[in-house]
């Protein structure tokens, strides 16, 4: 996290956040009989946008800003939800954004889930995140939920599973 002090002369500010993406699903292949083929892990959904306008301020006010980081991958297990970015003044949240949530596991003949866009986060005027899609079947995962206004896209599934994308947050100053 950071923090951005207002300058002299700045009345209002516009903040926009980000939730980070949710990683692609893994695939639960241990011990699977000769024939059988995995699934492949669901994509992550993307992280929530959010946009507040003309946040009263003062010059000296101090924004604590929380930018939503990458989550560590597990290839065998579901998905981990990506995180929330938010903005605060004085321990006071003035947005937040959630993340998209993991893909789900892939399972012999079954694909993952695809996780769930971000949503529920405060403040603003929210745009939920995509859903990511579902596996298939047979080994190929499913594509990460695409990012809202370009941050916090999903993470694709296993068989290639990666992270969902870094949050987000812009602060935009008016005189």
């Amino acid at each position: 996290s950071q923090s951005w002090t207002v300058p002299a002369g700045i009345t209002t500010i516009d903040i926009a956040c980000w939730g980070g993406g949710g990683n692609g699903g893994g695939r639960n292949t241990p011990f699977l009989p000769v024939g059988v083929n995995c699934g492949g892990g669901g994509g992550g959904g993307s992280g929530e946008y959010r946009i507040i306008m003309a946040v009263a301020v003062t010059p000296a006010d101090v924004i604590d800003i929380t930018v939503a980081t990458q989550v560590a991958l597990n290839l065998t297990n579901v998905g981990a939800s990506g995180g929330t970015s938010a903005a605060a003044r004085s321990a006071t949240t003035l947005i937040s954004a959630n993340g998209g949530g993991g893909g789900g596991l892939g399972q012999p003949g079954a694909g993952g889930a695809g996780g769930a866009g971000g949503t529920g986060g405060t403040f603003g005027t929210a745009t939920p995140g995509n859903v990511g899609t579902s596996g298939a079947t047979i080994s190929t995962g499913g594509a990460g939920g695409a990012a809202v206004n370009s941050y916090g896209a999903g993470g694709t599934g296993q068989l290639t599973a990666t992270q969902g994308g870094l949050g987000h947050v812009t602060i935009t100053p008016h005189a």
